[in-house]
C-alpha cells in the first residue's frame, strides 16, 4: 500500500497560519527598538527572510523574530502560538514548503492581512475599555455655613 502525496493546502490556509505567525512574532516585538515608521516594513521582511532562509519550522520562526530583533524569548501568548502552529506543521509535511511560498510570494498581502486583524483587537480592547463603568470616589460634602 502506497502513502498517498501530500495535498498541497488551501490559500485561506496558509493566510491564516502566516497571520497567525506574524502576529505572535509582532507581539514579541518592541516597537521602541523598530520604531513606528519601520514597523510594517519591518513586518513585511521579517515574514520574507523567514520564509526564504527555513529549512524547518524552528528556523523561519527563529529568522523571523531575529528580522524583528527579538533578543530574547517571545512572550508567553506568543510562545503558545508558536508551538501550537509548530504541531499544525509537523502533522502535514506538505504545510511548511507551501507555506514558506505563500510567505515568500504573498508577504505584503499577508503584512496587510496581519495589520487588519491587529488593528480590529486594538478596536476590541477600546470598546471593552469604553464599555467598563468607571468607579469614582464618592466627593466628600463640605458643610458650607452662611
Amino acid at each position: 500500500m502506497s502513502t498517498p502525496a501530500p495535498t498541497r493546502p488551501d490559500t485561506a490556509r496558509l493566510d491564516d497560519l502566516a497571520v497567525q505567525l506574524l502576529n505572535a512574532v509582532l507581539d514579541s516585538a518592541d516597537v521602541d527598538t523598530i520604531g513606528m515608521t519601520n514597523w510594517w516594513g519591518r513586518a513585511r521582511s521579517a515574514l520574507e527572510v523567514g520564509a526564504a532562509g527555513a529549512v524547518d519550522w524552528p528556523s523561519m520562526v527563529s529568522a523571523a523574530c531575529k528580522r524583528m530583533q527579538i533578543g530574547g524569548a517571545l512572550r508567553p501568548e506568543s510562545a503558545a502560538t508558536v508551538a501550537e502552529l509548530g504541531m499544525l506543521v509537523a502533522k502535514d509535511p506538505a504545510i511548511l514548503p507551501a507555506l514558506r511560498d505563500h510567505c515568500r510570494r504573498n508577504a505584503i498581502y499577508i503584512t496587510a492581512l496581519a495589520r487588519i486583524v491587529r488593528n480590529s483587537r486594538a478596536d476590541e480592547r477600546k470598546t471593552a475599555r469604553a464599555a467598563k463603568p468607571t468607579i469614582t470616589a464618592p466627593v466628600a460634602a463640605e458643610e458650607i455655613l452662611f
